[in-house]
């Protein structure tokens, strides 16, 4: 590191290796995120973005707007994303149009509820909660949108841009600065799908999993939910562990189904959390717990969620007065959450293919997936 300070100030050449060490540091982070080790990642990130390498500057953005390695914080997301497109990065830029536009068509949103209440085995009450997260991350887009912003966004779609494709989708969806169109929205979300987005992913599966634009098919549905999970994606993470609960387009699968819930349900996602609480509860891919449904539905119910309150406090009867006490402490602090749960039981077979995650940020040089 003293060698790359002394470098960094000695002209042009100093310039050429502090940028060749910034690129190898990103290729550090980039490895560690690959292999899910994302507090590392992290660190590596923001060391780099600092330095100002944009690339970087999107992937930090990414891993706080996604609670990846670091709490979530949609603020700090939007000032990487801002440090990246202002220095020209066309993905920081597209990503900033999404934030706006907001990230899930709100056509989607009794679309997603149905995935889970038509299939639902648990409870009725049930639902996929998105409209608040969609609240919690986006800003609202005014209708009025110059023409140049969709001629801007049409010729980066069709230059292979895939966040731009997600956001033309979006706009196809949404009918903003275009008619709305359907079969054209679900066509550029299978483009930027196809390319690694995560959020293309999400969208695409959501039209499998309805019916619309496309025929029908939880398989299909599933397997782009997968895509978006194993990068990170919260909603697709639950979704999945759903899917693998309800046998919803796959084999019914309880351990895969743990596995999914969990990793959404650590990052703060009420939904997430009532289902793994009752999978504790039910002893369903993982050994009954008492504590730990209690504990999960405790979570989910301090953010409001109505199913999740009721069937915590049926839960509490079955705990002493002082261990119950012990996890409403542990609980409120939201300390230590992975040290509590149980080594996992689930198949590694069952796991769906590794997906490079770094794909969906990164923007430059790449090529199709094949689906």
């Amino acid at each position: 590191m003293v060698l790359r300070s002394v470098a960094c100030s000695f002209g042009v050449l100093g310039a050429l290796f502090c940028a060749a060490a910034a690129q190898a540091d990103f290729a550090t982070a980039y490895r560690a995120y690959e292999r899910g080790d994302y507090v590392t990642a992290f660190d590596s990130f923001t060391e780099t973005a600092r330095r100002g390498h944009a690339a970087a500057q999107v992937s930090l953005g990414w891993m706080y707007s996604q609670g990846l390695g670091v709490p979530r914080d949609e603020r700090q997301a939007l000032y990487w994303y801002g440090q990246a497109a202002h220095q020209g990065d066309r993905d920081a830029q597209a990503i900033l149009d999404i934030r706006r536009l907001g990230n899930i068509p709100e056509g989607h949103q009794a679309a997603a509820d149905r995935v889970v209440e038509d299939t639902s085995k648990l409870t009725t009450r049930e639902h996929l909660d998105l409209r608040s997260h969609q609240r919690r991350d986006q800003a609202a887009w005014p209708l009025e949108e110059s023409q140049s912003v969709i001629y801007w966004h049409r010729k980066f779609a069709e230059a292979g841009r895939r966040e731009a494709q997600f956001v033309l989708g979006v706009r196809y969806e949404l009918g903003q600065g275009v008619a709305k169109d359907v079969l054209r929205a679900t066509y550029w979300y299978r483009k930027a799908a196809e390319q690694g987005s995560a959020l293309g992913q999400f969208n695409l599966g959501l039209k499998y999993a309805i019916g619309e634009g496309v025929p029908l098919d939880p398989s299909i549905a599933l397997y782009w939910y997968q895509r978006a999970a194993v990068q990170g994606h919260l909603e697709s993470q639950f979704l999945v562990g759903i899917a693998y609960a309800q046998g919803n387009g796959v084999a019914p699968a309880p351990a895969q189904a743990v596995r999914w819930l969990r990793a959404a349900a650590e990052r703060g996602y009420a939904p997430a959390q009532y289902h793994l609480g009752s999978l504790y509860v039910k002893g369903e891919g993982i050994a009954r717990d008492w504590s730990q449904a209690y504990l999960w539905l405790s979570l989910a119910a301090a953010q409001g969620h109505d199913g999740a309150r009721l069937s915590r406090d049926e839960v509490g009867l079955h705990l002493g007065p002082a261990e119950r006490l012990r996890v409403q402490r542990l609980a409120r602090r939201g300390a230590s959450l992975g040290k509590l749960i149980p080594a996992e039981t689930s198949n590694d077979s069952n796991r769906p293919a590794a997906v490079s995650p770094a794909h969906s940020l990164l923007g430059e040089g790449q090529s199709p997936t094949s689906s």
